[in-house]
């Protein structure tokens, strides 16, 4: 199911609280169709060309410095989450710090609440989205937060939700995260 993220991929170097950015190809192309549950999160240097399928479900995050392009072909079906950003991408041999974003839920399948824990390093408000799968927002709010305070939870009142698929994203910062949540 991850073998697309895994084979585009290239290894991270971590020393003490830095890391050595990622060796990003200045173009690049993608065609593969996105499956179901996939989460693909693409960095190019220059410019991105896009003509693959983001099935229902899946989440496709891509970020260029300069462009990029939607070709014939290209279709994000309601339900999955696709993400567009134009920003200054390192190169290899600068440092940066880690910022690491994880967001876990317990329990995943859930019924009547679940628990997201996340953490986003150094910031000061989080915004927190929950989206049904067709992408309509069911929830969504902004909370200011201790910057010290790396490691944070909220709770999901699912009684008012019907059986089905959602998807719960945390921004902080230029950071976000989102998970896939199943409500039975």
């Amino acid at each position: 199911m991850n073998r697309y993220i895994f084979l585009l991929t290239i290894p991270i170097l971590f020393e003490g609280e830095h890391l050595f950015a990622q060796e990003y190809p200045h173009k690049a192309t993608f065609t593969k169709a996105i499956s179901v549950g996939e989460l693909v999160d693409q960095k190019v240097i220059n410019s991105i060309t896009i003509s693959q399928t983001v099935s229902k479900g899946a989440v496709a995050q891509y970020s260029a410095g300069n462009s990029i392009t939607l070709q014939p072909g290209f279709t994000a079906y309601a339900g999955s989450v696709f993400e567009a950003t134009i920003s200054s991408i390192n190169s290899i041999g600068k440092i940066q710090e880690v910022t690491n974003v994880r967001i876990d839920a317990y329990p995943n399948p859930f019924v009547s609440r679940a628990i997201i824990r996340y953490s986003l390093p150094m910031t000061s408000s989080v915004k927190h989205t929950l989206t049904d799968e067709q992408g309509k927002i069911i929830q969504q709010h902004t909370e200011a937060v201790d910057p010290s305070e790396t490691d944070r939870q909220v709770q999901i009142d699912g009684l008012y939700l019907k059986t089905g698929v959602y998807f719960y994203r945390v921004e902080g910062g230029d950071r976000s995260q989102s998970i896939r949540l199943i409500k039975k």
